[in-house]
């Protein structure tokens, strides 16, 4: 096939003055003797973009790389040229208009040796915004450094300078192969590699000015930001991939997208093994339609066994007739050869033709468009005629959610079928010969088998196979009594068809009766069989139930009243329901139960159960509950020494009664000689206790005033004292005249003197006399006569 020659584009919007103008550039440097070392600055532009013009002087920045110190250097622009457009041919009529323009900028540096070397920088902004493989790529800028290593300073280096300049356009679907070697006056050795360009500045700070603060970035710099799914390695659409020869820096591509694209190669320089420079040509490459001449065949129903620039083989495996179909572009004639050696006749001059083979066996086809005119292009193709290779399977059962089996039943003459992929139609797929699957529902299917035989020959086949539904074996699992018969329910379903058989163990019917004579589960299996031929079954579970027996058992069968008494159902039978009368008026349904009996007596208890099929049965049993006495002392008894006080058991009726005082009567007296009492009743082994606080009070009252008027409300003067054995009081005018006096509690003054009511006024009482217990006593003290 005849080459067009691909070529590079970088096509810039007109924008502002300071943006989208940059198409690429690299740096580098040689060395001149004596530390010095020229350095080479290229600067390519879009002419046409309207952007900002190449900058006279360029800033250039020296980095010392051990301290980072910056040294600025203007470099005047030595050299401007217009890059010349790269030929296309005759066959191109459409070649867009590419105006780069070419800024050179030398100068020469002096460079003492240092530990780590020396970065040349030069960064500006702005790229072009219509690039198709970078993120925002017109706010991206772009730097270019050259790195000069110690050993490049100690041994006077001179970095490796690119031979050529990539071609300013090139054609879609074109291969390009393009020398992008570089020489080196050293001779040391050279690899190649795409790398990524780097980001510089942007658009508000489009040129290095350390004038007005803006300072060139410091080492390492980032790498410019790629639109997935493009990569520094994978930066332009592609077939096959864009690569370049790391020996020998041939790159190779065939672009398959129209657009700009940024694209960096970088060369290493190596000495002896160690690396000594790297530097990065950072470039556009720009692909339009070029609507050349091209030859191209394609041959259907075929497989592609391998292809190249130069020759694409298939495997053709149809039998002996084979259509070629014309790819070409701008074919005003075509000239067909299909390859049979000793005969001349094996040509066409139709636009796709097909032709007759007489044996299998490989045939080279060429193809010559616009056959002796200026743009002529020929192609050529291998073919690989093969045996007829045919594709095919069967299947076994059709039901839905059971496993479908498929047999492959394809062949060809040398039996060398090698590969089998199958997909189901169900998000499934297999690459054995003969694969099973399954199916959740029912419907149509799509199943394809694709092989392959060791030739390379392809094949597949696809059917449509249909699912029918599987049906729902269903009934319920039941309960029965002991030798009662039982129908069990078929509910099985289907979603479409009909169910034609219905086996229960086995035996046709469509619901079944049962007796059993032994009790537990029993395990009844159904089968149904739809009129497609798909089953399902299910187990029933029967439960079959004993006779009841109805039993309990008492925590006691006598006890106290007040005393929980648990009973336990002991009842044997599958029990539906239970029903506990307690014999005081109280039930209860649980299985078991704990009652407290409040009073004495006799209490039949009867624990009834109950099965839903089987009826109900009950059991009776006496408890005797003898009645707890009940003894109920005051918390506390307040009272003196001598001052007796009582205390009574009031259930006492057939109790045995043992006080903490030694007596068993019911009642007995206390005073405040001890601090407490205590009892314990005991009626037919069922006891009380209680106990009582004694608390020393004596009781002493004299009133303050009284009013002798006759209305019965506190009339007259008299002291309250029950703690008292006896004593004298003697009442005193304020004169200091007797005016009464006794030695009875239960005379009182009524404040009179000598028959005569005595006036308003104080009057002094004095009292003194013994105590329960002895003790003398002597009070003294004013009260009132008020009317």
């Amino acid at each position: 096939m005849k080459r067009l020659l691909p070529v590079l584009l970088i096509l810039l919007l007109h924008i502002t003055a300071h943006a989208n103008h940059l198409v690429g550039g690299d740096i580098s440097y040689r060395c001149i003797g004596g530390g010095q070392f020229e350095i080479t600055l290229n600067v390519y532009r879009d002419a046409n973009s309207g952007g900002a013009l190449l900058d006279d002087p360029a800033i250039i920045a020296i980095i010392n790389r051990d301290n980072n110190s910056v040294t600025y250097r203007n470099v005047s622009l030595s050299n401007t040229r217009t890059v010349p457009n790269n030929s296309l041919g005759p066959c191109v009529t459409n070649p867009p208009t590419v105006n780069i323009q070419q800024g050179t900028y030398k100068t020469t540096v002096s460079l003492s040796s240092n530990s780590n070397g020396y970065s040349i920088v030069y960064q500006r902004c702005c790229r072009n915004e219509n690039i198709l493989n970078l993120s925002a790529p017109e706010t991206q800028g772009s730097t270019y450094e050259t790195f000069i290593s110690p050993a490049a300073i100690l041994n006077c280096n001179s970095q490796p300078q690119f031979t050529n300049f990539p071609p300013t356009v090139i054609c879609i679907n074109s291969e390009l192969d393009f020398d992008h070697s570089a020489t080196d006056a050293n001779g040391d050795s050279l690899v190649y590699a795409l790398c990524p360009p780097l980001k510089g500045l942007n658009q508000s700070t489009p040129a290095l000015d350390p004038a007005n603060g803006v300072n060139v970035a410091l080492p390492p710099y980032q790498s410019v930001n790629f639109l997935n799914p493009f990569t520094f390695s994978n930066p332009i659409a592609s077939n096959p991939p864009i690569s370049i020869n790391p020996l020998t820096g041939q790159l190779k591509l065939t672009p398959t997208q129209e657009g700009r694209f940024a694209v960096g190669i970088c060369v290493s320089e190596y000495r002896n093994g160690v690396l000594i420079s790297k530097y990065i040509r950072d470039f556009q490459f720009t692909v339009f339609n070029c609507n050349a001449t091209t030859a191209s065949i394609n041959v259907p129903n075929a497989t592609v066994v391998t292809s190249t620039t130069t020759q694409t083989y298939y495997n053709f495996c149809e039998g002996l007739t084979v259509n070629f179909e014309n790819k070409s572009t701008r074919n005003l004639t075509n000239f067909w050869d299909f390859g049979v050696a000793g005969i001349t006749n094996d040509t066409s001059v139709q636009v796709s033709p097909s032709y007759l083979y007489q044996d299998t066996g490989i045939y080279k086809v060429t193809l010559i468009i616009n056959k002796g005119q200026v743009c002529a292009d020929t192609t050529s193709v291998l073919v690989y005629i093969r045996p007829i290779l045919n594709a095919g399977f069967y299947h076994q059962n059709s039901c839905s959610q059971q496993t479908i089996l498929f047999f492959d039943t394809s062949s060809t003459v040398t039996n060398d079928i090698s590969s089998w992929t199958w997909t189901f139609g169900n998000g499934a797929g297999s690459s054995i010969q003969n694969p099973t699957t399954t199916y959740a529902n029912n419907g149509t299917f799509p199943v394809t088998l694709a092989i392959t035989t060791t030739r390379g020959c392809k094949k597949n086949v696809t059917k449509n196979i249909t699912i029918d539904p599987k049906p729902d074996a269903k009934s319920d699992n039941t309960r029965v009594c002991l030798n009662l018969p039982i129908t069990l329910k078929n509910l099985s379903t289907i979603s479409s068809g009909n169910i034609v058989q219905n086996l229960w163990n086995n035996i046709n019917i469509f619901e079944p009766t049962y007796t059993f004579n032994t009790s537990g589960t029993k395990n009844v299996t159904l089968e149904v069989v739809s009129d497609k031929g798909c089953r399902d079954t299910t187990i029933v579970q029967i439960d079959v139930q004993d006779s009841l027996v109805a039993s309990f058992q008492a925590s006691a069968l006598s006890a106290c009243s007040g005393v929980p008494i648990d009973f336990t159902n002991t009842s044997v039978g599958s029990i539906n329901n239970y029903i506990w009368d307690l014999g005081d008026g109280t039930t209860d349904n649980s299985p078991d139960v704990s009652h407290t009996y409040n009073s004495g007596g006799i209490y039949p208890v009867k624990l009834t159960i109950t099965n839903t099929l089987c009826g109900s049965t009950d059991v009776s049993k006496q408890l005797q509950i003898t009645q707890t006495p009940f003894v109920n002392l005051p918390d506390e008894v307040k009272t003196c020494i001598g001052q007796l006080k009582s205390l009574t058991v009031l259930d006492s009726i057939g109790t045995k009664i043992i006080w903490s005082t030694g007596s068993t009567k019911p009642t007995i007296w206390v005073d405040a000689s001890i601090s407490s009492a205590s009892v314990t009743v005991e009626r037919q082994g069922c006891f009380a206790k209680d106990s009582v606080t004694i608390t020393p009070k004596c009781e002493f009252y004299i009133p303050t005033a009284f009013s002798p008027n006759d209305d019965n409300i506190n009339d007259v003067f008299n002291v309250i004292a029950d703690n008292v054995i006896s004593y004298q009081l003697r009442i005193f005018n304020r004169w200091g005249q007797e005016i009464f006096t006794t030695d009875q509690f239960s005379k009182s003054w009524d404040g009179s003197f000598n028959g005569k009511p005595q006036p308003v006024d104080s009057y002094i009482y004095y009292i003194e006399g013994v105590l329960f217990g002895g003790e003398q006593f002597k009070k003294s003290g004013i009260f009132s006569l008020v009317k």
